[in-house]
């Protein structure tokens, strides 16, 4: 191999180096974002009581149905790391959640028969139904407490 050869592949190899050295930089600031960003933190915190504090108003209007209002609150929820208390409080948005989130959503649900997504739609009418005012309840509480506003 000539000495031109051998600059040429040190040159290649030398940049090749460089760009998986920037790519694994990119990739360690992802992991040590800054804090506000980090789960956790007061930032994504504030976005999480705003989000509860959404779904709640929506599934009181109905303009969400309650059941997918109660997984994505109960998410949150579990994401705040409420303790026991707060857990027992909302025990009714946890106990739908659980309840229903084996029904499909998204293109899953889209993916469904007519016929089988009347079916999900019973058992969460349901279920809705049996715990309605208890769950009405439950949410104007997360919306009356100061902690989410």
């Amino acid at each position: 191999m000539s000495t031109d050869s051998a600059v040429i592949l040190l040159a290649i190899a030398s940049a090749i180096i460089i760009m998986l050295a920037a790519w694994a930089g990119h990739l360690l600031y992802k992991v040590w974002r800054p804090a506000a960003h980090r789960p956790g933190q007061a930032g994504s915190s504030d976005h999480a009581r705003s989000s509860i504090v959404v779904l709640a108003r929506a599934a009181l209007a109905q303009q969400v149905d309650m059941s997918e209002a109660c997984i994505r609150i109960a998410t949150l929820l579990d994401y705040l790391e409420i303790d026991a208390t707060g857990r027992r409080a909302y025990s009714t948005i946890y106990q739908l959640s659980e309840a229903t989130v084996h029904i499909p959503r998204w293109q899953q649900w889209q993916d469904l028969t007519p016929e089988r997504r009347a079916e999900f739609r019973k058992q969460k009418e349901a279920l809705e139904q049996a715990h309605g005012e208890e769950l009405r309840q439950a949410l104007q509480t997360l919306l009356d407490i100061d902690v989410w506003k």
